[in-house]
């Protein structure tokens, strides 16, 4: 599923392109047309959607779930075998695509975005998400730190790639609770999400089979992941990655380096 720095790279290179554009007309899974004349003013990303604000007050959020992409092409007839939805531009098109057809297109008004904004948690890169408001919000949590990051009502942005790989960096066993990291564990982590999340944003986002960015490319921080699918693998301590099923979800971790608090 793409997260943060995957929908960063993509809301970077949209923003760029589509300031100014103006909609002619969305195209639905269905086969339908949606007459839409408005103007973009500016493309944002809130948690892990991709939101396009609109003249007259009106946004276009788009939802990438797991394996969708989102591509733009001067050309105003791309398209892709896997679209869901297709929004034409007077310079070009923006196509939403997915295999799995779980990506989402919707058209919605500020005060739904509120909502939206309302139904997060603090954003992982937020100014906001300080080492005092990290550790409370641990220690009224009753989880383990692994579902904790997971859950975008906590923070959001944060999904199961970049989760594995803070863990890791800083030590801490995915099962470890909530309640039993302290202060200097907390802050260890909080840089390391800070830290991770903007280097992968810088090469892009991590590409393994879905993910391009809008224009098509691959990320490029697959090429520095620490534990994540690296099952059996060697870690630098010479003890090897293992792989553990969590409500789904698979927590990759070093027995020998990260340790339950």
């Amino acid at each position: 599923m793409p997260e943060l720095p995957e929908v960063a790279t993509i809301v970077g290179e949209l923003d760029a392109v589509l300031r100014k554009a103006r909609i002619l007309t969305i195209e639905n899974p269905d086969g339908g047309k949606t007459h839409l004349r408005a103007e973009i003013r500016k493309v944002e990303r809130v948690g892990k959607n991709v939101v396009l604000h609109l003249s007259g007050k009106k946004y276009i959020v788009l939802h990438l779930r797991v394996t969708g992409q989102l591509i733009f092409s001067k050309d105003k007839k791309y398209t892709d075998k896997y679209k869901r939805f297709k929004i034409i531009f007077d310079k070009g098109a923006l196509v939403l695509s997915d295999r799995r057809k779980w990506a989402t297109c919707k058209i919605i008004s500020e005060k739904e975005l509120k909502q939206l904004r309302l139904s997060l948690g603090i954003d992982a890169l937020s100014d906001k998400l300080t080492l005092a408001e990290f550790t409370d919000l641990l220690k009224r949590s009753k989880t383990s730190i692994y579902s904790f990051l997971l859950n975008q009502k906590r923070i959001s942005g944060l999904g199961n790639i970049y989760v594995n790989e803070v863990l890791y960096i800083s030590g801490i066993h995915p099962k470890t609770e909530t309640s039993n990291i302290d202060k200097k564990h907390a802050q260890k982590l909080l840089k390391a999400i800070k830290k991770t999340i903007t280097n992968a944003i810088e090469h892009k986002g991590t590409s393994f089979s879905d993910y391009k960015t809008a224009s098509g490319a691959s990320g490029g921080y697959q090429k520095f992941l620490k534990v994540f699918r690296r099952e059996g693998e060697k870690c630098r301590c010479g003890a090897y990655i293992k792989r553990e099923k969590n409500s789904g979800r698979s927590m990759f971790y070093c027995p020998k380096e990260q340790q339950v608090l």
